[in-house]
């Protein structure tokens, strides 16, 4: 499992002696996520897919996105998607 206790994406990381190997245009540039909900977490993926480093941080209360009724490891599925590649 990777950060925030989601799956590694496969495509763009590729383990080399224990180190994390980034891929795409973005590769070197740092994203702050602040956002919640839908279109912030989905534009902050979208970075991450392409090889940027993007940092999560959540208020105290915790991202809304992770309540729900259905959820594997503790995780909602939405959350998951919208959260992946982020740290």
């Amino acid at each position: 499992m990777g950060p925030l206790n989601l799956p590694e994406r496969a495509v763009a990381h590729r383990r080399n002696k224990g180190e994390k190997m980034l891929t795409g245009p973005l590769v070197g540039v740092k994203i702050i996520d602040l956002t919640t909900i839908y279109s912030g977490p989905i534009a902050t993926s979208i970075l991450g897919d392409q090889g940027a480093d993007v940092i999560k941080i959540e208020s105290a209360a915790g991202d809304p996105m992770r309540q729900g009724p259905s959820r594997r490891n503790g995780v909602t599925a939405s959350f998951a998607m919208l959260n992946r590649n982020k740290r």
